[in-house]
C-alpha cells in the first residue's frame, strides 16, 4: 500500500519465512519427543536474542513462570537462548530461581516451539516465526527510556508486533516498558489458557495471518518477477519514472545498464 499511493510499481509475491518455518512431524509426536506428558502444560520462554534484552526481559518472564507455576497445575518451562548471547548472562538470571525448573536450549526451535501450548516472547522477528507456527504466546519488550522515549516520538503504528500490525488489530496482547507487570502477565495468560474459546480464537487469528503472507516459494517468484520486469520493453520507461520519483536516492537507475 505504501508502495502503490507513491506511484511505484510493486507486487507482493508473498514472505520468505514461510518457506523456513516449518515442522518436521505432528504436534503429538513432537510433544512426545520433548517428553511433555498430556497433562501438561508446556509454556516457552523466548527472552529475545540480544544480551540487553535477555538481562532486561528473562527476568520479567522468570517471575510470571512463578506465578504460572502457581496457578496452572503441571506446567513445564522451556527456555531458548541464543547463541549471540553470553551463556553466563542466562547462568546469573536462573541462579535467582533455584526451584523454578526450566528445561533449556541452545536456540529457537521450530519444533519445540509447535509443541508448546503458549508463550512468552520478545518482540522481534521470533514474534512473526511463532505466528506462523500457530502458538498462541504474549509479546513483551523492554529497552532503556531513552530508547523508548525516542521510539515514542517518531514510531506511528498503533502496535509493536509484526501479528498485530498485519492483523490491523490487538490479536497477541502486548506487555510493554512500565506495563511489564509479571502478575498482570500471569493472570491473563492463566485466562487465555484456562478459556477453550480464547484460546482457539487466538489460533485461529494466527492461522488467519500466515495466509496474508501467502504461500511459499516467495524468493522464487520474487527472482521471476524482477527477471520479467527486466526483459520487458517497458522496463526502462518504468525505471525512468521510478528514478524521478526517488530523485533523493544515492543511486540514478537511468544509468543503469538496461
Amino acid at each position: 500500500e505504501i508502495y502503490e499511493k507513491a506511484g511505484i510499481p510493486c507486487e507482493f509475491v508473498g514472505h520468505p519465512l514461510l518457506d523456513q518455518v516449518k515442522i518436521s512431524a505432528s504436534r503429538e509426536t513432537l510433544r512426545s519427543q520433548f517428553d511433555i506428558q498430556p497433562h501438561q502444560t508446556a509454556i516457552g520462554l523466548l527472552p529475545g536474542s540480544r544480551s540487553k534484552e535477555v538481562s532486561r526481559i528473562l527476568p520479567i518472564m522468570m517471575e510470571t513462570a512463578l506465578h504460572l507455576r502457581k496457578s496452572i497445575p503441571n506446567t513445564i518451562f522451556f527456555l531458548t537462548q541464543s547463541q549471540n548471547v553470553d551463556p553466563h548472562i542466562y547462568d546469573q538470571i536462573m541462579s535467582r530461581y533455584p526451584d523454578l525448573r526450566v528445561r533449556r536450549f541452545g536456540r529457537y526451535l521450530y519444533d519445540l516451539a509447535a509443541a508448546m501450548d503458549f508463550a512468552l516472547v520478545t518482540s522481534g522477528t521470533a514474534t512473526l516465526e511463532t505466528t506462523l507456527l500457530g502458538t498462541p504466546f504474549f509479546l513483551l519488550y523492554k529497552t532503556s527510556w531513552s530508547t523508548y522515549f525516542l521510539g515514542k516520538c517518531l514510531i506511528r503504528v498503533p502496535y509493536l508486533g509484526l501479528a498485530n500490525l498485519l492483523a490491523g488489530k490487538n490479536i497477541i496482547p502486548e506487555f510493554i516498558q512500565n506495563n511489564l507487570n509479571p502478575q498482570t502477565i500471569a493472570k491473563k495468560a492463566e485466562t487465555l489458557l484456562s478459556n477453550r474459546k480464547l484460546y482457539e480464537d487466538m489460533k485461529t487469528a494466527l492461522f488467519n495471518i500466515r495466509r496474508m503472507l501467502g504461500d511459499e516459494g516467495a524468493s522464487a517468484r520474487a527472482a521471476k518477477s524482477v527477471l520479467e520486469f527486466l526483459f520487458s520493453n517497458t522496463a526502462p520507461k518504468k525505471l525512468s519514472a521510478v528514478n524521478r520519483k526517488c530523485n533523493h536516492a544515492a543511486v540514478d537507475v537511468d544509468k543503469l545498464p538496461h
